[in-house]
């Protein structure tokens, strides 16, 4: 693969750390009958880290799923899907969010081995990986999909169509790129996978109402996997984390009081659906990093500016009857 980018030729320099950010957004690869398409130009970009300020991070890096394979005082080892190890560094800021069924304390003591976890991690500018925070995905030897919404049926009981990323251990019944079925059981777990994040006015993650296309999650299959009506893999699951979603838009209007703004021209699965989303909203508030704007702050953000916006998506807002973003990050670069 070839890319041509504006950040070349690119100028190194002795004893300090130079970074490439390579992003390639499947809200936006993806199109309304899930074909992936380049041609658009906002698929895949090349950025360069900005420089971190002293003790600070390179960049962040959201919602990494892993297998624990070792815990020591201030450091956790994980194993990817694609089987890389990584190794964690802690401290006393790490937010843990465990379930109280599963970890009544909710702080480091609830990590142990073989546990399926995600963590939302910080680079450091020695190429360390800092853990911001740590959630629960599964017990040992549980079965765990993440992927992206792309429908959610309306009966009864809730049932969605999930185009997976990735899943944890390795199945044959279905792997990274395929669509299957998810059947949510009687009183099953509901959960925001972010400790923090901007509180979005009638933004709940709770039941089945809650759920809707374009949201990243993350499902525990608690039995055996079939074949659906459809040809599809098919399973049931008693537990729904939601992740952070990555869209690109337009904005088209401000509220400085409510430190909110609407995107336009979003998704294309969006406008598939039926009846159709032609914007969202988006709330920003202390949880929220502004990259690649001057200034980095919420006034950077005007009418006719495009944006990328990455969050927890909720599926209704008082008042405005369209999705809202809790937004961890607001980027002005495409």
């Amino acid at each position: 693969v070839t890319i041509s980018s504006s950040v070349f030729p690119v100028t190194v320099t002795a004893s300090s750390s130079t970074g490439f950010a390579l992003d390639l957004s499947i809200p936006d690869l993806l199109q309304s009958d899930l074909s992936a398409t380049f041609a658009n130009g906002t698929s895949v970009n090349l950025s360069l880290l900005p420089t971190p300020t002293t003790g600070g991070a390179e960049a962040q890096i959201d919602d990494v799923l892993g297998v624990v394979q070792s815990v020591s005082s201030g450091q956790v080892k994980i194993k990817k899907p694609d089987g890389e190890l990584l190794v964690l560094t802690t401290k006393l800021s790490t937010a843990y969010n465990y379930p109280a069924s599963v970890c009544a304390a909710n702080d480091a003591s609830c990590v142990t081995s073989n546990q399926i976890i995600t963590a939302d991690l910080s680079l450091l500018p020695n190429g360390g990986l800092q853990a911001d925070s740590v959630t629960f995905a599964g017990s040992p030897g549980a079965t765990v999909a993440q992927g992206v919404i792309v429908s959610v049926g309306t009966g009864t009981p809730a049932t969605l169509q999930m185009l997976v990323h990735r899943v944890l251990p390795t199945t044959s019944a279905f792997t990274t790129g395929d669509v299957v079925d998810a059947t949510m059981q009687a009183g099953a777990a509901f959960s925001v996978a972010s400790t923090t994040y901007p509180m979005a006015t009638g933004g709940t993650f709770a039941t089945a109402t809650d759920l809707m296309a374009g949201q990243e999650i993350f499902l525990e299959v608690t039995q055996a996997t079939a074949t659906g009506s459809d040809g599809n893999a098919a399973f049931t699951s008693g537990a729904i984390a939601l992740e952070s979603s990555q869209i690109l838009g337009q904005v088209t209007s401000m509220d400085s009081s409510a430190q909110s703004f609407a995107l336009t021209n979003v998704w294309s699965l969006f406008s598939a659906l039926s009846p159709a989303i032609p914007q969202l909203q988006v709330q920003t508030g202390s949880a929220t990093s502004f990259l690649e704007l001057s200034p980095a702050n919420l006034t950077a953000i005007t009418a006719g500016v495009t944006a990328r916006v990455k969050g927890p998506l909720f599926h209704t807002t008082a008042g405005t009857g369209e999705p809202t973003m809790a937004a961890l990050q607001v980027s002005g670069k495409p």
